[in-house]
């Protein structure tokens, strides 16, 4: 997990001997999705099921044209019968026959969504870019897909599906740091022991707390990282290692404001000054422009929800919020 990025564990995962206690980890139940910013080799369904390069047949409209919700129809985007991934993770197993329509079962943060199709047979997750709405079905059904409880269901679960992940993750590079510590303990002196000792028992503490007290786990963790910063020996948790740790500290400062927008977009609050309603969204850093533009639409309904990227300056300024908790500059 993440090794190719991590030069310590290059060194030794062929020769470590050592042996760690596993941690017990209390975290929040939630599938476990692609789109995974640090582990290069992740693996989703969603990256090469079908050809990039198809068309919506003849009174279909790509599903792309608008966000998805559970209970839509959709096709195939040219009726070619294609075998991807069930819901148990089968190869192959899901399939839409020639002109039938399967239903939306679930939606993600991205718009991608689960599909029933006619047999039954729920699909694992699938890029809603090759796939179809009926075009008189849509044209009946734009003003209404988008509600504002649908919106809010996307944030909310953004907040609670993000900081589970993140936890999951870091929980299993740390099983991967403890192995890298205990292959050079015995030739490091006594000073060093304690660091990492020290350092075993601030995470240990935070993968403990996830669940029952975020906060208190993430004031956990970034005591870890300051730790590890200012031991003498240099760094002492890898890059992998607090790579996730920040991941964790960052969706977990997010849930909250997340949650906050998200019981606004459901209220249908729309009072507020525009520009302080798109701070609040851009402070949430949902994601995707697709989300913002949704949530736009609900809080400033007069108004054209604008279309780009603007992730970037996000992730610039989730960096430096981190940083700021951190203590650094």
């Amino acid at each position: 997990m993440g090794a190719a990025n991590c030069k310590d564990y290059g060194c030794c995962k062929d020769k470590c001997q050592g042996t760690a206690e596993p941690v017990e980890v209390v975290l929040p139940a939630t599938p476990v999705l692609g789109n995974d910013p640090f582990i290069e080799d992740a693996v989703d369904d969603r990256q090469a099921e079908v050809p990039p390069k198809r068309r919506p047949a003849g009174g279909r409209k790509a599903c792309t044209s608008r966000w998805p919700v559970v209970g839509d129809a959709v096709y195939q985007m040219d009726d070619k019968v294609v075998g991807i991934k069930d819901s148990s993770g089968n190869k192959g197993a899901w399939k839409l026959p020639t002109g039938e329509k399967a239903t939306v079962v679930e939606v993600d943060e991205d718009g991608d969504f689960k599909l029933r199709n006619p047999a039954g047979v729920v699909s694992g997750w699938t890029l809603r870019k090759y796939y179809s709405y009926d075009v008189a079905k849509v044209e009946k059904s734009d003003q209404a897909t988008e509600t504002p409880s649908s919106v809010a269901a996307a944030v909310r679960q953004l907040a609670q599906k993000e900081p589970a992940e993140a936890w999951v993750k870091l929980a299993a590079e740390f099983e991967t740091q403890k192995l890298i510590w205990s292959s050079v303990l015995l030739t490091k002196g006594q000073a060093y022991r304690d660091v990492v000792s020290q350092l075993e028992a601030q995470v240990d503490l935070a993968l403990r707390k996830a669940a029952a007290d975020p906060n208190a786990a993430v004031a956990a963790l970034c005591a870890s990282l300051e730790t590890s910063k200012e031991a003498r020996d240099g760094p002492l948790l890898s890059k992998c290692t607090s790579d996730y740790a920040e991941a964790v500290i960052r969706a977990v400062t997010l849930a909250e404001p997340r949650r906050a927008l998200a019981s606004r977009v459901a209220a249908g609050e729309v009072s507020g000054v525009q520009q302080e309603i798109e701070v609040q969204i851009e402070a949430c850093e949902l994601g995707t422009q697709s989300l913002k533009d949704s949530v736009l639409k609900v809080l400033v309904p007069q108004m054209q929800a604008p279309s780009g990227k603007g992730n970037d300056a996000a992730g610039a300024r989730s960096s430096a919020r981190v940083r700021r908790r951190l203590g650094g500059a």
